[in-house]
């Protein structure tokens, strides 16, 4: 498990930024469980997803919030259209669960 991109200055990871942004107007200070790729797809690895954060939502249906960080561009800006950041998109996806739940499940990272 990893830990989130953190810097001095979000300029150095933009895209991870702005994702981590969102999610924490979201989930305020929870830290997620995060499950990154063991050769991210820059540097030649065959996974393009470079990570998946995981947050528990107990406020509105107690469910898991997966959110990937790879789609966009995560690291610096790659592609010529200004407007959009790699493909423009993220993933994300909701699991049930039970407020006892401690641990999400695993089998959404491997799809």
């Amino acid at each position: 498990m990893a830990k989130k991109h953190k810097s001095s200055d979000d300029n150095e990871y933009p895209g991870w930024a702005a994702i981590d942004a969102a999610c924490e107007r979201i989930y305020d200070k929870q830290e997620p469980l995060h499950y990154g790729s063991i050769i991210k797809y820059v540097l030649g690895g065959s996974d393009p997803i470079d990570g998946t954060s995981i947050y528990k939502n107990v406020t509105s249906g107690c469910h898991w919030h997966y959110v990937t960080y790879g789609f966009t561009e995560l690291y610096r800006k790659e592609t010529n259209n200004r407007q959009i950041s790699g493909f423009g998109f993220e993933l994300t996806f909701r699991l049930a669960c039970r407020e006892k739940d401690k641990k999400p499940p695993e089998w959404p990272l491997a799809c």
